[in-house]
């Protein structure tokens, strides 16, 4: 059966806050500079989390310690930064993130007074991770599982409780992505965002990004 295409809606041009996240954002090449910044105005909220999976050795230190003093452990412990190199390791960090979700409601169902809570995930380097399962599984396989991972963001997502956990993801995207779309047409901004080739990231944006963000801050 063919897949539906997801609509995702107007491309934006930048992202700076936990709030302007849609559900699940593609973001093409980010500034390491742009991306601390949406980090660090998650994680200033001593009640919010990053989690950060990784498998292209790119968070963005240098940056966020220009903009959250070192000695501000509290910020610094609110980032769970983790690495997967296939998507065999990145299944069970996602099943973690949501078992932590999880934990988190049945707390707070203990304790009214908590506040509500952000849970941001970054995904960076899919594309590495898949191209390293391919070499490892059959290829109907991980296609399956990326897109089992990727619903599961969705449904953990849809619900989510204002009051409570909002759980918002951002997959890091290469830089090819955005030339693809802006060489369209670079004079005239489009309803829908347009997506080309047969790429993973095309993929990911044609079927389950919310939302392409195609510039830096």
């Amino acid at each position: 059966m063919q897949q539906a295409e997801h609509n995702i809606g107007e491309s934006r041009e930048e992202v700076g806050t936990f709030e302007e996240l849609k559900l699940i954002t593609a973001w093409a090449s980010p500034d390491p500079q742009a991306l601390a910044r949406c980090i660090a105005n998650t994680i200033l909220d001593s009640n919010n989390v990053v989690f950060y999976i990784d498998a292209a050795s790119s968070f963005p230190l240098t940056p966020l310690q220009g903009l959250i003093p070192s000695d501000n452990k509290q910020a610094y412990e609110n980032v769970r930064i983790q690495t997967s190199l296939n998507l065999d390791e990145l299944n069970p960090t996602i099943k973690k993130v949501i078992q932590y979700l999880a934990m988190d409601k049945v707390r707070r169902r203990q304790e009214s007074d908590r506040g509500p809570q952000s849970v941001l995930i970054v995904i960076s380097g899919i594309e590495i991770m898949f191209r390293n399962s391919k070499s490892n599984s059959p290829t109907a396989l991980h296609h399956t599982m990326l897109r089992d991972l990727l619903l599961k963001l969705r449904v953990e997502a849809n619900h989510s409780d204002p009051r409570g956990v909002t759980l918002k993801s951002l997959i890091l995207l290469p830089q090819t992505v955005y030339e693809r779309s802006h060489s369209l047409n670079s004079t005239k901004r489009l309803k829908v965002a347009p997506i080309f080739g047969n790429s993973l990231s095309d993929y990911i944006v044609k079927f389950y990004a919310d939302e392409l963000v195609t510039r830096n801050l």
